[in-house]
């Protein structure tokens, strides 16, 4: 490795080409796949209700994800990297977000599998020699090991809204047999494709559905299924109630956030499909978004009924390989991967997973109604609770909002007293809560104490209860 350095230096892909050729004959394909796979709490399973994801072990998990849409490809290798600092890209990102607290990692496929050849989609439109197709699925299996062997599940799409259209269904029906064959022992999610609805040709949502049928008849581990859409204000058609579907995505997109009840579990058949937050103002796009925006992105969304959210960072979801790399600047200026994985906001919303299930809060239904106010609040700035039965309640108060403007709260007992307490939404230090006076509540509308100045908060109510308690005995 040490001997090839300089070359990285010349050129990145003549680099990374002799790096992977002789990475993969000096391991083999040993290197990776010697260590087993662990049961990761990672989410695996949906709970019955939709409430939540669970782990291998059936523990809540809330997802957190990351999302480098060109991996794995040359512009993302396992062994290399644009830096010649940085031995293995992939690992790097990998062990940021594990040390962090993320659990997935959402992949697409896009860009060059080597040097010289095109992207995946590509290959599959001709036949291929059988000795490439095997190094190109040895590769693969490699990258999602090493990030399952630190504790991310992988949710894959092997397509991204036009370039959708360029394989026929049954094309696609052979890229996805290989798919999930060659990662049939992985922690893996199928998200088949991403803005799947974006300029659809004719029949590309038909494609798409018939291929999520295809993907449910052929892989026998039931592995969790969905699919990556355009953003909400675009009003696409969707495919949100097919019933492959085990839970639905949602792209705030970065600009103006959605309403609020787009994050609200969908009704199918009687049962509840739970949605998750999948992009929503990339940290650093257009030079906007900062990790406070990306943090608040997460909390509404959760707070509003989601049961996951996804970060994003420009420069990793396309991963800009140097300070000279314009590559998608329509978007704004992009710093490298090197840096923009040190982005402040991957750390701030891992504090947000780390406090929700703390309060588990599967525990309590979203009830956005059930926060009422006499004054006109901007849709960004509504504030959202929680509340299970009348025992506990979890409301948010967005930044900007003001601490004058009154609420009240439905859903708690008459009667009776609950222990308050103020959190600061940016949970630094992640502990730290004021606690106040005891709130009596009211007959319907319990009138709520003012927010403290500046920043949005989390208002905790728990129900004390009497030592004596006639209805409960």
């Amino acid at each position: 490795m040490k001997q090839l350095a300089p070359r990285w230096s010349r050129s990145f892909f003549a680099g990374f080409f002799c790096v992977c050729v002789l990475c993969v004959a000096a391991r083999g394909v040993a290197a990776d796949d010697a260590s087993p796979v662990a049961p990761f709490a990672t989410p695996r399973h949906l709970a019955n209700d939709g409430s939540h994801f669970q782990s291998a072990q059936g523990s809540p998990v809330l997802w957190l994800a990351d999302t480098w849409w060109f991996c794995p490809s040359a512009l993302c290798p396992i062994y290399g990297s644009s830096n010649p600092a940085i031995p293995s890209m992939f690992k790097a990102l990998v062990d940021r977000r594990a040390e962090q607290g993320f659990n997935v990692v959402q992949i697409a496929f896009q860009g060059p599998v080597e040097p010289g050849l095109g992207g995946i989609g590509t290959l599959y439109t001709k036949p291929m020699a059988q000795h490439l197709r095997e190094r190109i699925w040895q590769n693969t299996r490699h990258y999602v090991r090493y990030a399952n062997s630190r504790g991310l599940s992988v949710a894959i799409a092997a397509a991204f809204h036009t370039g959708f259209d360029a394989l026929s269904l049954d094309q696609h029906k052979l890229l996805w047999k290989d798919i999930v064959e060659q990662l049939a022992e992985f922690d893996v999610i199928w998200m088949i494709a991403g803005e799947y609805n974006l300029m659809p040709a004719a029949d590309r949502l038909q494609k798409v559905d018939a291929l999520a049928n295809y993907i449910r008849s052929i892989d026998n581990h039931g592995r969790l299924l969905t699919a990556h859409p355009a953003d909400w204000a675009r009003q696409l058609p969707t495919l949100e109630s097919a019933r492959w579907m085990d839970f639905i995505m949602v792209q705030a997109g970065h600009g103006e956030l959605p309403p609020a009840d787009v994050y609200r579990p969908r009704q199918r058949g009687g049962a509840s499909v739970p949605v998750v937050e999948s992009e929503c103002r990339y940290e650093g796009i257009h030079g906007r978004f900062r990790a406070s925006h990306v943090r608040q992105c997460m909390i509404r969304a959760i707070q509003a009924g989601a049961i996951g959210f996804s970060y994003g960072a420009h420069g990793l979801w396309y991963p800009t390989q140097s300070t000279t790399d314009s590559q998608f600047a329509e978007y704004g200026v992009a710093r490298p991967w090197w840096e923009a994985l040190q982005y402040p906001g991957a750390d701030a919303t891992a504090k947000v997973r780390r406090f929700f299930e703390r309060q588990r809060w599967w525990t309590m239904p979203a009830r956005p109604g059930a926060l009422v106010t006499g004054e006109q609040t901007p849709e960004e700035l509504r504030p959202l609770v929680r509340i299970q039965t009348d025992e506990r309640a979890l409301a948010w108060f967005p930044a900007g909002l003001g601490a004058s403007v009154p609420y009240s709260l439905m859903g708690l007992r008459p009667g009776a007293l609950y222990q308050a307490h103020w959190v600061a939404g940016e949970l630094n230090p992640e502990d730290n809560s004021r606690e106040i006076a005891p709130i009596a509540a009211e007959e319907r509308f319990t009138r709520l104490p003012a927010r403290p100045a500046g920043g949005d908060w989390f208002l905790l109510l728990q129900r004390l209860v009497p030592a004596v308690d006639s209805d409960r005995s």
